[in-house]
């Protein structure tokens, strides 16, 4: 079972792999065909229709819709300064992703010293939440000048 503090950051990143994964279901799902622009809004709409329709597409939506659903939990235990930041994960997962899955071409080169960064960036904030009262639990970080909010009292 996941202790109190893993569980939030467990699942920001079960979150970002699913966004991760509706991107690719979408690009998949459009097959490399080309969605014709049109001058007429209606016409446009008209020709994405199509596409949205797809299953593949459809999948990768409905991937977007669960994985908000639960982000709404993550904003409820984390502080978003936290939370955010850790979104760009979605990067690394769509950069592996997109050439393990879809064998897009990647620089390696490039890529790795850039996804460093991006998980160390990432790591680094998340550390900077490991404060915890004496107990073993987690601190809420509400009011991040350190002082204790005044108390309101009942009339």
């Amino acid at each position: 079972m996941l202790s109190r503090r893993a569980g939030p950051f467990a699942l920001v990143v079960i979150c970002v792999a699913m966004g991760s994964v509706g991107q690719i279901c979408m690009k998949a799902g459009l097959g490399g065909d080309e969605i014709a622009l049109d001058a007429s809004p209606l016409r446009f709409a008209a020709n994405v229709l199509p596409f949205l329709i797809r299953p593949l597409v459809m999948a990768g939506i409905g991937l977007y819709v669960v994985s908000t659903g639960l982000w709404l939990l993550v904003l409820r235990w984390l502080p978003l300064n936290i939370a955010f930041p850790m979104v760009s994960l979605g990067y690394v997962f769509v950069v592996l992703l997109s050439a393990f899955v879809l064998h897009e071409p990647v620089r390696w080169l490039f890529a790795l010293p850039g996804l460093s960064c991006i998980v160390l960036g990432v790591s680094l904030i998340g550390l900077g939440r490991v404060e915890e009262k004496g107990n073993g639990e987690p601190r809420p970080l509400a009011n991040p000048s350190g002082n204790r909010p005044a108390e309101r009292s009942v009339r």
